[in-house]
Order: structure tokens, then sequence, then C-alpha cells
């Protein structure tokens, strides 16, 4: 039986890959599929999504490594993945377009959650 230190990194890494999985199919599928709701037409308000996609992929993938560089490591990639799915939108799928301000919106909102995060749990 894997030991409990296995176990308890392996959810943050599952959950990093599936919530991974889960932004790649909501960037990439036509606009006309993406769910509208009143406050999404709120101008801005995609902006505050990519934050919140980004912030939590990013801190899934704190929690899945372990060593001092781990911060580096979670907003480093979280953010190459952001610029990646933009350049996906922008040159693979002709139904989307990449868009600079949506990957600004990604790195806003990994480093305000990877912040909180740090802050929360710094000791005192």
């Amino acid at each position: 039986m894997p030991s409990r230190g296995v176990l308890t990194l392996f959810k943050p890494v599952l959950m990093a890959w599936l919530w991974g999985l889960f932004i790649f199919i909501l960037c990439t599928l036509p606009a006309s599929a993406v769910p509208q709701n009143r406050w999404l037409t709120i101008p801005g308000a995609d902006k505050w999504v990519h934050a919140f996609l980004f912030g939590w992929f990013a801190l899934f993938l704190l929690l899945s490594v372990r060593g001092r560089q781990r911060y580096r490591f979670a907003a480093l990639l979280s953010a190459a993945y952001g610029l990646l799915i933009e350049c996906v939108q922008e040159f693979v799928f002709t139904w989307r377009s990449g868009d600079w301000l949506d990957w600004i919106a990604d790195v806003g909102g990994i480093f305000l959650f990877l912040t909180v995060y740090w802050l929360y749990t710094r000791k005192s």
C-alpha cells in the first residue's frame, strides 16, 4: 500500500491535471457553446473568469510539488499554460481568438491566489 505522503500528494496532482484539462476544454469551445449569464455581459467579466481559472490552477500546482522553488514553479508553469492557451486560440482554433489581456488576467489571478495562500500559510 502506498505511503500516506504519496496519497496526499496525488490529490493535488490529480486536481491540477483535471483543472488544466477543464481550462483547455472551456477555452477552446466555440464562444456560442459557452453558457451565457447576464453577469458575463459586464465589460471585463471574462477577465475575472480567467483570473479565477488560472489562480486555482496555480494553487493546485503549488500544492502538487515540494521544495523551495515551488511558488516559482507553480507561477511560471501556470503562466506558460495561459500563454499556450492564448496561442492555441489564436493560431489553431479558428472560432476563437487569442487576447493578450486574457493572459494578463491569467497572470493577475496566479499572483493573487499564490500571494493570498502564502499570506495565509506563513508563520507568524
